[in-house]
């Protein structure tokens, strides 16, 4: 179908007019296009009427008529620092500035961890069941990291939980295992619906090679002598595992990355990116556990860095979703729809 559009490019007069026999051929295949869309895209679901809303928003937003995308984003960083300062002020007791700052830290992670959340959850418009369920995983991995981070500055603001075996070895590390799976198992989702057809998309290849790692970095001998050593093995088992999944996350969503089109390979591009800091920062944060044992601060300060900075490129991914998905992020291998030529 494509060809015949280029075709017709090619014969556009030099003033942009385009002779009768080939309008009405140009706008059959406008017709096919949006049959195409409406029937067999395998990623997109649209009604006739759905579809028409969608190009008129395009059109609207190619003319210039639509609000520029900043302007949707000043409210909620507003509201972040406003909802921050109000937290700051009302931790109760008589604390330094910095532990305020750190104690009410938690509340500004939830925010803006919902906000996130929200965004992926509003781009699920106008897609296939499966892409949706896909979003909804990606909202829950959100929901967990976002409730295990809060634990990091508390950490550094009550040295005290440090010494509660749950938390001695970098923090409580195992909700984030359901996090890191859940962008993993929704990128997989995404994939398979794609027809990707890879190792990190079997779900029992990827459990499988995560879990004989996991097992194997929990058995290894470490040099550092740890007391509560089954705590110190949940942890390790944990980080790593997480970092593993991340990983493969990363995997396919450079695969997706490949069968969309380059506006909606921006946020896929992104996320995948996210995966990848994860993935690093855990298993940086792996040696450091074999190699110093308790929790120190430098390892809590890093412990924070694969679940609370790849949060940054979480949010520019589900904003760029929540943008394209809906009008412009189509498979390469599917055709684009075109605007109602000019008469």
């Amino acid at each position: 179908m494509l060809d015949t559009l280029r075709r017709i490019t090619a014969l556009t007069g030099p003033d942009g007019t385009i002779d009768g026999r080939y309008l009405t051929e140009l706008l059959g295949l406008e017709e096919r296009l949006k049959d195409y869309l409406i029937t067999k895209d395998p990623v997109r679901s649209f009604t006739k009427e759905s579809l028409d809303l969608e190009l008129s928003k395009q059109s609207n937003a190619a003319s210039g008529t639509t609000k520029h995308p900043l302007a949707s984003m000043l409210p909620i960083g507003l509201s972040a620092v406003v909802l921050y300062a109000v937290a700051i002020v009302a931790v109760p007791g008589t604390v330094t500035t910095g532990k305020r700052f750190l104690l009410a830290a938690p509340i500004l992670v939830a925010f803006l961890n919902g906000c996130i959340a929200w965004l992926f959850w509003s781009a699920r418009k106008n897609f296939t069941a499966e892409i949706r369920k896909a979003y909804s995983f990606f909202c829950i991995g959100t929901f967990l990291s976002a409730l295990a981070s809060m634990q990091f500055p508390l950490l550094f603001a009550i040295p005290a939980m440090s010494d509660l075996p749950l938390f001695r070895y970098v923090g409580f590390m195992t909700p984030f295992i359901g996090a890191c799976f859940a962008f993993y198992y929704g990128l997989r989702l995404y994939a398979r619906q794609l027809q990707i057809h890879t190792l990190f998309s079997s779900l029992a290849a990827t459990t499988a090679i995560v879990a004989a790692v996991g097992a194997v970095f929990v058995i290894a001998p470490h040099p550092a002598a740890v007391p509560e050593e089954a705590f110190f093995d949940l942890s390790v088992a944990s980080v790593t595992i997480s970092g593993l999944f991340s990983l493969a996350a990363f995997v396919l969503a450079q695969k997706i990355t490949r069968q969309v089109t380059a506006r909606y390979a921006q946020g896929m591009r992104t996320l995948g990116l996210s995966q990848l800091m994860q993935a690093i920062a855990c298993f940086i944060l792996t040696g450091l556990l074999f190699a110093t044992g308790p929790t120190s601060a430098l390892e809590v300060g890093i412990g924070t860095v694969p679940f609370s900075m790849p949060a940054i490129l979480l949010f520019l991914a589900a904003y760029s979703f929540k943008k394209y998905a809906a009008g412009q992020g189509v498979t390469k291998k599917s055709p684009t729809p075109v605007s109602q030529p000019a008469q």
